[in-house]
C-alpha cells in the first residue's frame, strides 16, 4: 500500500494550502460529501454508465430515500465519529462527534494528528468545527495555532438556489457542504449510480451495503477537462453501510482504483449513536475568537450558484432537444 493513495499536491497547490491543511480539508469532505474540485491524478476514473432504471440502483435509491426520512424523523441525533484516511504510506485517524437538531441544526467536530513539515518533527493537531443554527453556518479549520473561519448565510444561499435551480434544490444544496448526514445521503442520491446491494453481517449486526460509482454528470463536475481523470483525493467507488433494522448509515467506505485494484482511501464510521436525546440550542451557537477574522463566503457561493445555472441554461439551449 505504500506510496499509492492519494496525491494531494495539486489540491494543496491550487487552493494555496499547506499539506497539513489539505489533509484536514479532504478529511472534512469525507463527512459533508464530495466537492467539485479539480486536480490531476494518475488514478483512472471508474465511471458508472448503468441507467437509473437498473433494479439494483432503484433499490438503493429507495433505501437512501427511506434512510433520509428516518433521519429527519428524529428530534435529535448524537454520534461519535471515527475517520481513517490513507495518504501515501501514512495513515491518519480523526475522532470527533456529530450532533443534529431540528431545522438543519448541525454541529460537527473532529481532531486529527497531522504530520508537520519535517519528517522527524512531532505531529501537530488539526481540528475542524462546523456549526449551523439553521440560518448561519460557520466552519473553523485549525492547525496548531493557525485558524481560519468561514461564514455562510444559509437563508441567502437557499433563496439563490430557489431562483436558480430546477426542482430538487435541496439536492443542489448538498454540494455546498451543509446539512449533516441527510445532506451526505442526498449527495450520494444525486451523484452516484449504485450497481450492487448486498447483505452483510458484522459483529452480530446485519447491514445493507450499497456499492456505487459516480454518475457521468458528477464526473464532469469533478474534472476541469473531459480528458482528465478524477482528482486523487476523490474516490472512484463508494460503499454505504446501512443498518438493516434502522437504516442508519453506520459506515461510508471510500475506495480508489490503483493498478486496476480497489484500495481503501477513507472510512467514516458513526458510533455510539443516540437518537431523540435532549439537545440545547446553545450547542448550535458559535462565537469566533476575537483575534480571528471571519471570512464571509456567502456571496462567493451565490455567484457559483448563478454561474452554474447560467452554464446549465446555455447547455440546455444548445441541446438538440431544445431546438
Amino acid at each position: 500500500m505504500a506510496n499509492t493513495l492519494p496525491n494531494l499536491t495539486p489540491f494543496s497547490n491550487r487552493f494555496r494550502l499547506s499539506p497539513a491543511r489539505a489533509i484536514l480539508v479532504v478529511a472534512g469532505l469525507c463527512v459533508v460529501g464530495a466537492a467539485a474540485l479539480d486536480a490531476q491524478t494518475e488514478s483512472p476514473p471508474l465511471v458508472a454508465d448503468k441507467p437509473a432504471a437498473d433494479p439494483q440502483h432503484a433499490r438503493a435509491a429507495a433505501l437512501i430515500s427511506d434512510a433520509r426520512e428516518r433521519l429527519r424523523s428524529y428530534a435529535s441525533i448524537r454520534a461519535d465519529l471515527l475517520e481513517t484516511m490513507l495518504v501515501g504510506n501514512r495513515r491518519y485517524q480523526a475522532e470527533g462527534s456529530y450532533l443534529q437538531g431540528s431545522d438543519r441544526q448541525v454541529r460537527l467536530s473532529y481532531k486529527i494528528a497531522l504530520q508537520s513539515t519535517g519528517s522527524d518533527s512531532p505531529p501537530i493537531e488539526g481540528s475542524l468545527l462546523e456549526v449551523s443554527d439553521g440560518n448561519i453556518a460557520q466552519t473553523s479549520y485549525k492547525i496548531g495555532k493557525e485558524e481560519r473561519i468561514t461564514r455562510r448565510d444559509l437563508k441567502q444561499i437557499y433563496e439563490a438556489l430557489a431562483k436558480s435551480s430546477p426542482p430538487g434544490a435541496e439536492l443542489e444544496a448538498t454540494r455546498l457542504g451543509f446539512g449533516g448526514i441527510p445532506s451526505l445521503l442526498a449527495s450520494f442520491e444525486r451523484s452516484l449510480i449504485f450497481d450492487e446491494v448486498v447483505e452483510e453481517e458484522i459483529s452480530g449486526t446485519r447491514y445493507l451495503v450499497l456499492k456505487g460509482s459516480w454518475t457521468a454528470d458528477a464526473v464532469k463536475r469533478f474534472r476541469s477537462k473531459d480528458d482528465q481523470p478524477l482528482p486523487g483525493y476523490l474516490p472512484d467507488r463508494v460503499w454505504l453501510y446501512l443498518d438493516e433494522a434502522t437504516l442508519f448509515p453506520r459506515r461510508v467506505f471510500y475506495l480508489k482504483v490503483f493498478e486496476e485494484r480497489l484500495n481503501p482511501l477513507m472510512t467514516l464510521d458513526f458510533q455510539n449513536i443516540r437518537t431523540n436525546v435532549p439537545v440545547s440550542s446553545e450547542e448550535f451557537f458559535f462565537v469566533a475568537p476575537k483575534d480571528v477574522v471571519v471570512e464571509d463566503i456567502t456571496q462567493q457561493m451565490i455567484q457559483e450558484i448563478r454561474s452554474a445555472a447560467a452554464a446549465r441554461d446555455a447547455a440546455n439551449s444548445a441541446s438538440p432537444a431544445a431546438k
